[in-house]
């Protein structure tokens, strides 16, 4: 597993205490990348404060932009999506999609656009019983 920075690994190691199942997730896609395409996830994000938010989507119109975000209660990650295939993209996102019992969100995993034409994974997980 690769960190775009130091800032997403400590929040990785921190996401022991605020969602151990998404981490514990995030480690099952890892295994799971290694074993398949003999490469490693890498983190981009993970912890998102509302000025962060306010920044990625300062070139959004106002009445567009979403004012809160599962990063915001880490409850999300972002991993990079470009080192993938459209086919191993499809494998990863259908197998982040396999945890998606006890999870509050409709979907564990996506890959999309956000602004700035940047794709990428977004994995999402928060469970019933822990909705702090």
């Amino acid at each position: 597993m690769n960190f775009k920075s130091t800032k997403q690994e400590s929040e990785f190691a921190a996401l022991e205490l605020h969602n151990k199942d998404l981490k514990n997730i995030l480690v099952a896609i890892d295994e799971m990348v290694g074993k398949c395409f003999h490469k490693q996830i890498t983190i981009t994000d993970i912890y998102r404060t509302r000025d962060e938010m306010a920044a990625i989507y300062a070139s959004v119109p106002k009445d567009k932009r979403p004012i809160s975000s599962p990063h915001m209660f880490w409850s999300a990650a972002d991993l990079r999506s470009f080192t993938f295939t459209p086919e191993e993209i499809s494998t990863i996102v259908a197998y982040a999609n396999t945890f998606k019992k006890g999870n509050i969100y409709r979907l564990v995993g996506l890959c999309h656009t956000i602004p700035g034409n940047v794709e990428h994974f977004h994995i999402q997980y928060r469970s019933l019983e822990n909705t702090e």
